[in-house]
This record gives structure tokens, C-alpha cells and sequence, in this order.
């Protein structure tokens, strides 16, 4: 480690608040890239840090030492890293990652999209399992004291449905990144909100929005600059699961959902071992132990489960761009019955 420092030039430390997990980011970039990615809420000052779960040491370079490759470890995902392949879809140029316990030294060009692809996913899966918390790709949002967890495969809608609701008066608790504990309270990762794929001609629209409209295009929006800080919210209760689908024909559906489908909806498209594809990074999480990594996957199925097995599921259609059937949405959802 000591024939590394040389090449941690540090200008500048980031502490970012994760629901209850504070990760520090230590950069040789004097500007901000990160803020594409998370919300002014998670910047910490340093004074108020009490803790660091986790470190991050992310030198941007456009050539890498020889060197620093001698440490790279034996794991799958440095492995593949080093072949410029770092997580799901995304590609680029090789990257060198080193980590040791609870810190993480990443080498080469745009790694902030690493730390967020990959980094940010994998340590709150980690944290939270090391908690007795379940990390979810979800989305949650409050309705007249009801909280609702939405989950579905990406690009059905869930961003463009929590917008809607903000707007006819719901209360923001998270987009994407979501703990649950297993009294069934949510802690929201307050990260950007990522809208993308907006019809030009659509009634959507961000009339509320501190920062006034936004164009309708792909765009990465920090919620605190979307809604009033009263209508946001650290926790949830939540009180039922919604599966959703997005449709365009002008209408809205919500029926009651079997809990072994919604189990396995949640196994596949919200935890995150399969939704991110983090199993070759767990099984080196545990040293290549069959019984540990095992004990994970069984501990995540057994979780949903249960959440499954204590909340009314349902399965939701509805056209999200459409203005009439996103008021019967929230009226459905304000007045809804036997979810307290």
C-alpha cells in the first residue's frame, strides 16, 4: 500500500450520505463530477461526519503505471475492470481497482460513472446485509400517510409515475436506491432523479418544480432542486407493493397481485445481486465460500418474503402521460383501503 500513496493526489473530499451510510470520496479532480449523480442533500460537511462506512480513492489519469497493476487484485471485478468492462452495459477505457476492507482505490479515466454504476450499488448491498437491511432498486412515495413501494424492470415509468404524484401532492422518499428494514420502514438514497425517453407532445410536465421547466429529454434532475423540502421525506412506512407497467392507451388498471409473483418480481428486477449482476462480486465478497455465498442469496429471498408475506401486492397499468389517468392514480392510491 505505501508504494501507492505516491499516486493519491488528493484535492478534494466528498462525504455522501446514503440513507444511514456515510461514503467518502477522495479526488484528484479539484471540480465536482459526482453531482450528475447525487443530490445537494447527500453532501456532508465534514464536521457533521461522525462515521465512514465505506472510502473511496478515485485518481483520474489517462494512463495508468504498470505499477499500480501489480496490486490489482485476483477478484472477478478488478479483473474485468482491467479489461475495460466495469458493470451491466457499460464499457470504456481499462481501470485498475484495488480494495482492501472497507476502502476502494480506483485508477484511470471517468470514474465517477464507475462509482455510481457499480461502487454505490454494491456498497449499499453490503452495508445493508451487514445491517439485517434489505438494498432494493425501487422507488417509494407517500400518499396521504400511505407508503407505497414501486418495482418494476427498468424504463416502465417508476420516475415518471413518482414525478406525477410530487406534483398532485405526494411526499418524495426515493427513485432508485431504497433500505428496507424488516419492520418494513424505507430509507430513501436521495440520489438524482434520471428522466429519459419523455414524448415532446405528453402533458408531462414539471409545473411545480423549484427550478421551473425542464426540457423533455434524457436528463439527470437533483429532486431537492424539484420539490419543496417539506414534501420530502428520510423514511416510509410502507404500507403496499406496487408492480407497474407502463402502457399508452389512455387507461389505468390496479389489481390485486399473487404474493409468489410479486416475490419473484422483486427477487429478479429490485435485488440487487441479480438486478446488477453483483453475484461474481459477492462470492468474492466471501472468499469463495459456497456455504456464505449461498447463505446471502437464501437471507435476500427469504427477506422478500417476508415483506411480500406482511403487505397487500398489487399490479398496477397505467399511461403515464396521461393527465386524467394520473389523477386517478393518486385519488387511488390517497383513498386506498385495508393498506394501513
Amino acid at each position: 500500500m505505501k508504494a501507492l500513496t505516491k499516486y493519491l493526489d488528493v484535492k478534494k473530499t466528498h462525504f455522501i450520505a446514503l440513507g444511514d451510510f456515510v461514503v467518502e470520496i477522495l479526488t484528484n479532480r479539484s471540480e465536482d463530477v459526482f453531482g450528475e449523480y447525487f443530490s445537494v442533500a447527500q453532501y456532508l460537511e465534514k464536521d457533521s461526519v461522525n462515521r465512514v462506512d465505506y472510502s473511496i480513492y478515485a485518481m483520474e489519469m489517462p494512463s495508468i503505471p504498470v505499477e499500480i497493476f501489480e496490486f490489482v487484485g485476483q477478484d472477478w471485478r478488478s479483473g474485468v475492470m482491467k479489461k475495460g468492462y466495469y458493470v451491466t452495459q457499460y464499457f470504456g477505457k481499462p481501470v485498475a481497482m484495488i480494495h482492501y476492507d472497507q476502502t476502494a482505490y480506483l485508477f484511470g479515466e471517468n470514474l465517477d460513472k464507475i462509482v455510481w454504476r457499480y461502487h454505490i450499488k454494491m456498497i449499499l448491498t453490503v452495508l445493508g446485509y451487514q445491517n439485517n437491511q434489505l438494498h432494493l432498486k425501487a422507488s417509494t412515495v407517500e400518499c396521504n400517510g400511505h407508503g407505497y413501494l414501486f418495482v418494476s424492470p427498468g424504463g416502465q415509468g417508476k420516475t415518471t409515475i413518482i414525478h406525477q404524484l410530487m406534483e398532485l401532492g405526494a411526499k418524495f422518499n426515493c427513485n432508485t436506491h431504497v433500505i428496507v428494514d424488516s419492520k418494513l420502514f424505507a430509507t430513501g438514497i436521495k440520489s438524482n432523479m434520471r428522466f429519459r425517453g419523455i414524448p415532446k407532445d405528453s402533458i408531462f410536465s414539471f409545473e411545480k418544480a423549484i427550478v421551473g421547466n425542464i426540457e423533455k429529454n434524457e436528463t439527470n434532475v437533483d429532486p431537492y432542486l424539484l420539490y419543496e423540502p417539506r414534501n420530502m421525506l428520510n423514511n416510509t412506512k410502507i404500507d403496499a407493493i406496487i408492480l407497474n407497467r407502463k402502457n399508452s392507451d389512455g387507461k389505468f388498471k390496479l389489481s390485486e397481485c399473487d404474493r409468489k409473483t410479486a416475490s419473484t418480481i422483486l427477487l429478479q428486477f429490485a435485488a440487487p445481486i441479480p438486478t446488477y449482476n453483483l453475484k461474481h462480486d459477492f462470492y468474492d465478497h466471501v472468499e469463495c465460500d459456497y456455504d456464505a455465498f449461498s447463505d446471502i442469496v437464501n437471507w435476500t429471498e427469504d427477506y422478500i418474503k417476508e415483506i411480500v408475506g406482511k403487505l397487500p401486492c398489487f399490479i398496477m397499468d397505467v399511461d403515464v402521460y396521461e393527465k386524467r389517468v394520473c389523477d386517478q392514480l393518486f385519488q387511488t392510491l390517497f383513498y386506498m383501503k385495508g393498506v394501513n
